[in-house]
C-alpha cells in the first residue's frame, strides 16, 4: 500500500527505483546563519501514520505542507499550514472515504493561492489528483488522465502565478511508463505532450520548477531495461524536449528526485547514484548551456545517502534535503550551496534511534527554509518538520543611493558615489531577500542582486515626484507611487487603480502591497488610506489630529492589516497588524522616515534620517548608522 513518496534508502537499492515515488557577511553588519531545528508539527492522530511529501513557503510566516495520513485501511490527503506561530492540519478533500488519496507535492504563489498534486486509487488504477487552495478552503480540481484504465500519478508541481502551473509525473499502460505533464492555464488542467520514451524504456518525471509560464525544467529518470539514468525535460513556452543530462556512469543507477531553478540559466537538480552497494548524493547544475555533475558530499564513505528535494533562492544559495543511513537507521540529511561548494549542514532528528527522513524543502529567503518529511514514532510514522530561520536583517538606503546592511540582509551593491539625476526616495527588497531595488524621485530604478530590472519612469515626464515603491510577492515586478497617488506598474505587478486623478487633502507618502499581490494601499501624510484591488480598507487616521505627519507604512504578513508610522515615531495599527510599541512621545535625534516588519510579523523596525533604528516586538536590534556620519540622510529601509 502506497502511503509515502519516500522509500527507505536500503529499499531504494534493492528495488532499483527512485527515492521519490508516488506513496557572505554584510559590510555593515554580521550575517546571522540560521540553525536547523525540529518544529512542532501536527498529525491527524498519534496512532495513525502521517507523512509529509512536499512543502511550499511564500514567506517565513506562510508555508503549506502536503502528504498523506493512513487510518489503518485507506490513505487520505494531509495538508498542514504554518502561520508563523504554529503548524495545524487544514481540512483537505478526498475523492472518496474508501479510496486511496495521496498528495505528493505542493506549490504556492501566495498565502491564498496553492496547488497540491498526487493521485487517487479506486483499487484498480491510480488517477491524477489535484487540489486547489483559494485562501479559504481546499477543493478538488478536475484533472486529466491518459486513460481511465491506465495508472496516472503526479509527483511534482510548480506554479508561477494563480493562472500558470505545471504538474509532472508518469502514466503506465501496464507495460511501459511514460512521462506525464499537465498544465493549468487559469481555467482548466490539460494534458501537455511530452517526449515519448522509446520502446522498452520507461520515462518518469518526479519534480518540476518553472521560473515563468514559458520556462520550466522537469527532472526524473529513464530506465532502459537494465539501468536507470537521469532524465531532464525542458519547456520553452512551445514544446517540451529532452535536455541531455550527465550520469555518474553508464552502468550505475542514477536518479533525479527534485529540481529548483532561479532563472532560465540557473537550475539545480538533486537525487542519488547507486554503485551497486549503496546510494551516494547526486547533484547536477544547469548554467544556461549544459547540465554538469557538481561534486556533492556524503556523510561518510560507508553511508547510504540520498537527496529528495532542493530549493534555491539564487544561483549562490541552495538547500537540498534527504536522508542518510548508517546501516542501522535513517537520519535527516541537509546540504547547502554557497555559490562555491556543497557542504553537509548539521541537521536535527526527532530521535537518534528511529528513522528520520526529509522529503522536500522550501526556502522563502536565503535565511528562511522549511523541510518536511516523517519520522518513525513509537508505534506509527509521524510528520517531521525542520526549519532554519535566521533572526532577520534589514537594509537602509540614503538619498545618494548608499546602502547599509545589517543582520542576515546581504549587501549586493549601491549607488553611493555615483551621480544621480534625482535623489533616491525609497527601496524594496525581493521577498526572498536575494536582491533589492531603489527608486529615485524621477522614477529611476536601480536593481541589485537577484532583483531584476523591469522598467522605470526615468526620463519620462511625471505630474508629481515618486515617493515610494513596493515589490510583488514573487519578486518579478514592482509598483512605484507618486505624491499624487499615481501608480506605475512594471513586470508582473498589476495596476489596480490610483488616486492620480483625485484631489487629495495631503500628498501620498508611501505604499504597501497585499500578500498575494492582488492589491495595495496608499497612505497620505494625514494618515488617509486608499485601498485598491483586494487590499481591504481597515481604517485610517484621515480626519484625526496628528502630532506629526505620517511618513510611511507596512503591511502585516497575512496582508489583512497594516501599520503607519509618523515622523515622531508614532505607530497606528489596523486590521491584524498588532501594536508592539512606538517612539511617540520620546525624544528623537532625527525624525523617523520609514519602517519595515520583522520576518515573522511579530514586530517591526523604525528608521530615522540618521539611520537610527528602533525595534519593537520580535524585531531584533541588529545595528544602525545612528553614530556614523552619513554623506546623505537615510530615506527608507527594507528587509
Amino acid at each position: 500500500m502506497k502511503r509515502s513518496r519516500i522509500l527507505p534508502a536500503a529499499a531504494a537499492v534493492l528495488i532499483g527505483v527512485a527515492l521519490l515515488v508516488a506513496a557572505a557577511p554584510s559590510p555593515a553588519g554580521a550575517s546571522t546563519s540560521p540553525t536547523w531545528s525540529i518544529a512542532s508539527s501536527a498529525n491527524t492522530s498519534p496512532t495513525q501514520d502521517n507523512y509529509l511529501n512536499g512543502v511550499s513557503c511564500t514567506s517565513p510566516t506562510a508555508c503549506v505542507a502536503a502528504g498523506v495520513s493512513y487510518d489503518g485501511t485507506h490513505d487520505h490527503t494531509l495538508i498542514e499550514t504554518w502561520d508563523g506561530t504554529a503548524w495545524s492540519v487544514t481540512p483537505s478533500p478526498n475523492t472518496s472515504a474508501t479510496q486511496t488519496n495521496v498528495l505528493a507535492a505542493v506549490s504556492c504563489t501566495s498565502p491564498s493561492a496553492c496547488v497540491a498534486v498526487g493521485d487517487s486509487s479506486d483499487g484498480t488504477n491510480n488517477q491524477t489528483l489535484i487540489e486547489t487552495w483559494d485562501g479559504t478552503a481546499w477543493s478538488i480540481s478536475p484533472s486529466p488522465d491518459t486513460s481511465p484504465t491506465q495508472d496516472n500519478s503526479l509527483s511534482g508541481v510548480s506554479c508561477t502565478s494563480s493562472t500558470a502551473c505545471v504538474a509532472v509525473g508518469d502514466s503506465s499502460d501496464g507495460t511501459q511508463q511514460q512521462a506525464l505533464i499537465v498544465t493549468w492555464n487559469g481555467t482548466a488542467w490539460s494534458l501537455t505532450s511530452s517526449p515519448a520514451a522509446p520502446p522498452n524504456q520507461d520515462n518518469i518525471l518526479v519534480g518540476v520548477s518553472c521560473t515563468s509560464a514559458t520556462a520550466c525544467v522537469a527532472a526524473g529518470r529513464t530506465f532502459d531495461g537494465t539501468t536507470n539514468h537521469t532524465l531532464i525535460e525542458t519547456w520553452d513556452g512551445t514544446a517540451w524536449s529532452v535536455t541531455p543530462s550527465p550520469n555518474t556512469s553508464a552502468t550505475q543507477n542514477d536518479f533525479l528526485n527534485g529540481v529548483s531553478c532561479t532563472s532560465s540559466t540557473a537550475c539545480v537538480a538533486v537525487g542519488q547514484s547507486n554503485d551497486g552497494t549503496r546510494n551516494h548524493t547526486l547533484i547536477e547544475t544547469w548554467d544556461g548551456t549544459a547540465w554538469s555533475v557538481t561534486p556533492s558530499p556524503n556523510t561518510s564513505s560507508t553511508s547510504d545517502d540520498t537527496l529528495a528535494g532542493v530549493s534555491c533562492t539564487s544561483s549562490t544559495a541552495c538547500v537540498a534535503v534527504g536522508q542518510s543511513s548508517d546501516g542501522t537507521t535513517n537520519h535527516t540529511l541537509i546540504e547547502t550551496w554557497d555559490g562555491t561548494a556543497w557542504s553537509v549542514t548539521p541537521s536535527p532528528n526527532a530521535s537518534s534511534t528511529q528513522a528520520n527522513v526529509l522529503a522536500a524543502v522550501s526556502c522563502a529567503s536565503p535565511t528562511a527554509c522549511v523541510a518536511a518529511g516523517f519520522f518513525s514514532g513509537a508505534t506509527n510514522n509521524q510528520t517531521l518538520v525542520a526549519s532554519a530561520i535566521a533572526v532577520g536583517g534589514y537594509r537602509l538606503v540614503a538619498t545618494d543611493g548608499g546602502i547599509f546592511s545589517f543582520g542576515s540582509a546581504p549587501f549586493y551593491g549601491s549607488m553611493g558615489g555615483t551621480h544621480l539625476n534625482q535623489p533616491v526616495v525609497g527601496m524594496a527588497a525581493t521577498p526572498n531577500g536575494a536582491g533589492y531595488w531603489m527608486v529615485a524621485s524621477d522614477g529611476g530604478i536601480f536593481s541589485f542582486g537577484a532583483a531584476a530590472f523591469h522598467g522605470s519612469m526615468g526620463g519620462s515626464p511625471l505630474n508629481r515626484p515618486i515617493v515610494g515603491m513596493a515589490s510583488t510577492p514573487d519578486g518579478r515586478g514592482y509598483w512605484l507611487v507618486a505624491s499624487d497617488g499615481g501608480i506605475f506598474s512594471f513586470g508582473d505587478a498589476t495596476f489596480h487603480g490610483s488616486t492620480g486623478a483625485l484631489h487629495l487633502n495631503q500628498p501620498i507618502v508611501g505604499m504597501a502591497a497585499t500578500a498575494d499581490g492582488g492589491g495595495y494601499w496608499l497612505v497620505a501624510s494625514d494618515g488617509g488610506i486608499f485601498a485598491f484591488g483586494d487590499a481591504t480598507f481597515q481604517g485610517s487616521m484621515g480626519g484625526q489630529s496628528l502630532n506629526k505627519p505620517i511618513v510611511g507604512m507596512a503591511a502585516s504578513p497575512l496582508g489583512t492589516g497594516y501599520w503607519m508610522v509618523a515622523s515622531d515615531g508614532g505607530i497606528f495599527s489596523f486590521g491584524d497588524a498588532t501594536f508592539h510599541g512606538s517612539m511617540g512621545g520620546a525624544h528623537l535625534n532625527k525624525p523617523i522616515v520609514g519602517m519595515a516588519p520583522s520576518p515573522v510579523g511579530g514586530g517591526y523596525w523604525l528608521v530615522a534620517t540618521d539611520g537610527g533604528i528602533f525595534n519593537f516586538g520580535s524585531a531584533p536590534y541588529l545595528g544602525s548608522t545612528g553614530a556614523i556620519t552619513l554623506n546623505q540622510p537615510v530615506v527608507g529601509m527594507a528587509g
